[in-house]
């Protein structure tokens, strides 16, 4: 499947024509990241393929998105009293989650020095 994006992307570049003349071509790598292996496991690839794309001095640009689910997704309550304690609970344990996920993935592009 990365073959085919990747075949895509070239392709949609080559429609487009020559870059206009002081622009540069950038590749851009977007990775979403939650709290799963699976995308730990893409986040690292991603980071190596940029670390060595950089390194041999073609223009690529990483993004990390990671989501916070809203709390609404996660809490369903019959009665408002007992609502607003759980719902800030429940925010604040979301919170500091997301928080680890971009730590996470910070960390992972700090030690391949990508920024």
């Amino acid at each position: 499947m990365m073959a085919e994006t990747e075949a895509a992307s070239a392709a949609a570049a080559a429609e487009a024509g020559p870059a206009e003349e002081g622009t540069t071509n950038k590749t851009v790598v977007l990775v979403g990241v939650d709290d799963s292996d699976h995308s730990y496991r893409a986040l690292e690839w991603a980071v190596r393929y940029v670390a060595e794309t950089a390194g041999a001095g073609a223009p690529v640009e990483l993004v990390v998105v990671h989501a916070k689910p809203a709390v609404s997704s996660v809490v369903t309550l019959g009665g408002p009293a007992a609502a607003g304690d759980v719902v800030r609970y429940v925010d604040a344990d979301l919170r500091r989650r997301a928080e680890e996920v971009v730590d996470r993935a910070r960390r992972l592009c700090a030690g391949n020095s990508v920024t």
